[in-house]
């Protein structure tokens, strides 16, 4: 809007420029060569102050101009980060949530007095857990291939096959859990926001 009000304002300036010019060549006699010789002569402070004027005016214009691309710029890469913050919090919870769920499965399959109610509570977070991550991958569709068999087995019939089972979901999960840290490192140092390694 100021930017209007300005080229408004250049332009009215202008056109009266041209009536008094207009004015003043009329008024000097010769040819139109020796008029324009006439005026510049008798008015040279007048054109070098106008020029001046002008030459500033176009510079403030254009430094105006420069400016705001620049911050619309900076306000985009600004919501750009923000946006890419955001996210990383978001999947953030949904880790933690992930971990959450398959902390209680595990316990739940190694639990040898396990109540009907607990299996079931650790069927409906298996299931939450599938969910939450992409079924089209080879690592979680064996994770929650293994939690099924881990929380579905008669415990006392095959203890040690469970505990190796439970061993390779936890390593599995782990390894899973990591590169989804990874993912989220990546999105926040992009951001310019660096978090030390806690290895």
């Amino acid at each position: 809007m100021k930017h209007i009000f300005l080229l408004l304002f250049v332009f009215a300036a202008n056109l009266c420029l041209i009536v008094v010019f207009s004015y003043a060549f009329s008024n000097l006699e010769g040819q139109w060569v020796e008029k324009l010789e006439q005026l510049v002569s008798q008015h040279d402070g007048l054109f070098v102050s106008l020029g001046t004027l002008f030459l500033i005016l176009a510079l403030s214009l254009y430094t105006a101009w420069l400016t705001n691309r620049s911050v619309e710029r900076r306000e985009a890469e600004h919501r750009k980060t923000l946006a890419r913050i955001k996210i990383a919090e978001f999947r953030q919870e949904w880790l933690s949530s992930i971990e959450t769920h398959f902390a209680y499965v595990v316990a739940v399959g190694a639990d040898t007095k396990r109540k009907e109610d607990e299996i079931k509570e650790a069927n409906r977070r298996i299931n939450t857990i599938l969910l939450k991550m992409n079924p089209r991958e080879e690592l979680p569709r064996s994770i929650f291939d293994q939690m099924q068999q881990i929380v579905n087995a008669d415990r006392k019939s095959k203890e040690n096959e469970i505990d190796d089972l439970a061993l390779k979901l936890i390593n599995d999960m782990n390894l899973y859990l990591k590169g989804e840290w990874s993912r989220i490192k990546e999105d926040l140092e992009d951001c310019g926001i660096s978090l030390r390694s806690s290895q």
